[in-house]
């Protein structure tokens, strides 16, 4: 071989050398940003997989204070209601005493016109 044909070889051989140093370096530097980004997708699951787990433990909580509170809610109404039929049978009670008491003052009226008619009568006789 000629000496003009080691050279040229040789040019080859830095040229490629130098050409697959730079496709190493390039490739090492993609395959970090691409490492970084997987650990980031990874953080950003774990993160939203914590959020996750406690929003389920927030809905089970909010769930229980709901039952609570419509438990609550069903003993007012039941409260409510025995009230008004308490409410009802009193109106029923004062409308009765209402009646009695008409009729009591009717019979004492009349009793008393009795009175004034007897009492009148007596005094006639008495003269």
């Amino acid at each position: 071989m000629s000496e003009q044909m080691r050279n040229w070889i040789l040019l080859a051989a830095v040229v490629l050398t130098i050409g697959s140093c730079l496709m190493a370096i390039n490739s090492s530097q993609t395959a970090e940003k691409i490492q970084k980004g997987l650990d980031t997708e990874r953080y950003n699951r774990m993160v939203v997989e914590e959020k996750l787990d406690k929003a389920a433990l927030k809905i089970v909580s909010l769930e229980t204070e709901l039952e609570n509170a419509h438990t609550k809610i069903q003993g007012i109404q039941a409260i409510m209601d025995e009230g008004q039929s308490n409410q009802a049978a009193l109106k029923e009670q004062l409308e009765s005493v209402g009646k009695l008491k008409e009729s009591l003052e009717k019979r004492l009226q009349e009793m008393q016109a009795n009175q004034g008619a007897n009492g009148k009568a007596m005094a006639v006789k008495g003269q």
